[in-house]
């Protein structure tokens, strides 16, 4: 982001890493193409017999690479819950790229009609005729390339969220307030703030929680201040302090903890969440900007 006044406007311009045409690095171990097949093998035994379109998953990565958590964020015009919900469950069994720090990744699964061929698009081929109909085949993504965002499919998401056995109270928390149930976490990141303080996965959760849900801002404010104090330099404790500042409607704060959050070094990793604060963070520079022109503004 880049501040500067002109002429005495403010001008703001956001930049946000890791979004469309970003090249990541490949998992260390991708997700199989047999995980994907079983679901789509499993629709068809249920009788859907052909699901066609594009269904986004998030997953939620801890810093070694293991998904702790997974859900559907847009159904792309497939409607089957079982078939939404064994892809999430499938992919809390892989192990994507390591980070500094946890972060959020989109996959994208295309599914397309038995004897279709991929070349510069997609030929589509009902696969019905004297041979018999064909079977939807499921393409897996690039894994070294970034997706751009979409909107949340929130009734879609919080119906799909699945959530590893292995994971933590902290992260329990932090996949629900993901899918929209803030107030459900609170009492996970709370419970996983007392088994292990320093958690900066329960911290920056309950940080969320609590903006997300019109909760305590000063305990909001304290529990971003922790993770501040615990790695000054990290995007952590600045994504959990925008939040406070935005929730705050403190516009000062929210610009310049936004631009501390995506100059951090390890700002590539929350790229995707850092770009659902964009919007709001641009609102609090037009207020300023406003309240500069005319103090007595709000």
């Amino acid at each position: 982001m880049r501040l500067a006044i002109r002429g005495g406007v403010l001008l703001l311009a956001i930049v946000v890493l890791g979004c469309a045409g970003e090249k990541l690095p490949i998992a260390s171990r991708p997700p199989l193409q047999s995980d994907v097949d079983l679901c789509a093998l499993r629709a068809v035994d249920l009788g859907d017999r052909a699901p066609m379109g594009r269904i986004r998953l998030h997953l939620l990565v801890r810093t070694d690479g293991s998904v702790y958590a997974a859900y559907v964020h847009n159904a792309g015009g497939i409607d089957n819950r079982g078939l939404q919900r064994c892809l999430a469950d499938r992919a809390t069994t892989w192990v994507l790229a390591p980070a500094a720090v946890e972060y959020e990744r989109a996959f994208e699964l295309s599914f397309v009609p038995g004897g279709s061929d991929l070349g510069n698009g997609i030929d589509y081929w009902t696969g019905q005729g004297g041979t018999g109909e064909g079977r939807t085949s499921v393409m897996l993504p690039d894994m070294t390339r970034s997706l751009p965002p979409l909107p949340i499919e929130q009734p879609v998401a919080r119906d799909t969220l699945i959530v590893a056995d292995f994971a933590t109270a902290a992260e329990q928390g932090t996949a629900l307030v993901a899918v929209g149930r803030a107030a459900e976490a609170v009492e996970f990141l709370r419970a996983g703030i007392a088994q292990q303080p320093g958690d900066s996965v329960a911290l920056l959760g309950l940080t969320r929680a609590l903006t997300a849900t019109g909760g305590d801002l000063d305990e909001a404010r304290a529990t971003a201040g922790r993770l501040l104090e615990m790695a000054p330099d990290s995007v952590l404790g600045h994504e959990a302090m925008l939040r406070v500042c935005l929730a705050a409607r403190d516009s000062e704060c929210s610009l310049r903890e936004w631009r501390a959050a995506v100059h951090a070094a390890d700002a590539g990793a929350r790229s995707r969440i850092l770009f659902e604060l964009q919007a709001p963070t641009q609102m609090a520079a037009l207020r300023l900007q406003a309240r500069r022109a005319d103090p007595s503004a709000r």
